[in-house]
Formats: structure tokens, C-alpha cells, sequence
């Protein structure tokens, strides 16, 4: 990805790709699972670390408090506290 958000190429050989989930499904998966009062941005496709990682990052904010960063790929759903860069279970 480049610094202006574009994606330079992209290419697989097997396995299962972050393009196969589309924002508005990115954003949907993401409604359900929402804590009362809790609002959320639309997806925005990011690199989160290692290569492969793409994934749809929906920011959530509870008032005015950033809450909760949602990472929505082909395999799942993972979230960290909103701000908090890396998996420290990944360090």
C-alpha cells in the first residue's frame, strides 16, 4: 500500500485474500458486534504488520473516545483497543 492509500499491486498463490471481503461486508460484520453506544467509521483497507496481513481496519469510538480497532479478513474478525499498534501476542 502507499502512503497515499493506494494499493501498488496485489497478487496471491493460494490461500485466501482480504479482497475477497468488500467494505460494505467489512462494515456489516462489524455492526453486529457493536457494544451499546458504540459507533463505527467506514472500513478503510490497511496492512496490519507482517506481509499478508491485509484487512479492513473499522475504527469504533463510544462518545467522543476512541474504543476499538476491528482488523475484518476472509478468516475472521481479530480488534485491539483503538490506538494500540501492534499485537503484543504477535512480539
Amino acid at each position: 500500500m502507499t502512503s497515499e492509500g493506494t494499493v501498488g499491486a496485489f497478487g496471491r498463490y493460494g490461500g485466501s485474500s482480504s479482497m475477497w471481503v468488500d467494505a460494505i461486508e467489512a462494515a456489516e460484520t462489524v455492526a453486529g458486534l457493536l457494544a451499546e453506544g458504540e459507533t463505527s467509521t467506514e472500513p478503510v483497507f490497511v496492512h496490519d504488520g507482517p506481509p499478508g496481513r491485509e484487512a479492513w481496519l473499522v475504527v469504533t469510538r463510544i462518545g467522543d473516545v476512541p474504543a476499538r480497532w476491528f482488523f475484518v479478513t476472509p478468516g475472521g474478525v481479530y480488534e485491539r483497543p483503538a490506538g494500540q499498534l501492534r499485537d503484543p501476542n504477535l512480539e
